[in-house]
């Protein structure tokens, strides 16, 4: 009997939401791409199935984008965010002071939008678990976390 070794990816319910609106995008997008292509080569509308995609050895961007959501998403696990602040949590809200700004972030399992902060990433290993005023240094810049806030709901 043989162990599963998969590696989970924790999330919050709005990451997880997040992927799946860009997976359903990326599939109409690779559609029509697929139609458009097959006009081109002469090939009439009604001819055309809207089935899954086909993965060709040459990927298109959004088919390489795609295949890397479905392969996320078969490994997340949706978690419930901590509520409290004192230190950095999956879902909680953190302000991080650069060297010359501050960064307002949200900490979670993995990212698929702007300011969000994957605990997969050197900067989200760093600070995972850790307190306000906590000073870690990554790509030899020096980052501190000023604020920890509850997570959205």
């Amino acid at each position: 009997m043989t162990k599963d070794k998969r590696i989970t990816i924790p999330v919050t319910r709005k990451t997880y939401d997040v992927m799946l609106e860009k997976k359903v995008l990326l599939e109409t997008a690779i559609m029509f791409e697929h139609k458009e292509k097959a006009l081109e080569n002469g090939n009439k509308t009604e001819n055309l199935q809207d089935s899954t995609v086909e993965f060709h050895p040459t990927l298109t961007v959004s088919e390489t984008r795609l295949h890397d959501i479905k392969k996320a998403l078969e490994n997340v696990e949706i978690v419930s965010p901590e509520m409290q602040q004192e230190v950095v949590k999956i879902g909680n809200i953190v302000v991080l002071q650069y060297p010359t700004q501050l960064v307002t972030m949200r900490v979670d399992g993995i990212s698929y939008e702007k300011n969000v902060l994957s605990l997969q990433s050197p900067l989200g290993k760093l600070i995972m678990g850790h307190p306000v005023g906590k000073e870690v240094e990554v790509n030899k810049l020096k980052v501190i976390i000023k604020k920890i806030h509850l997570p959205e709901l």
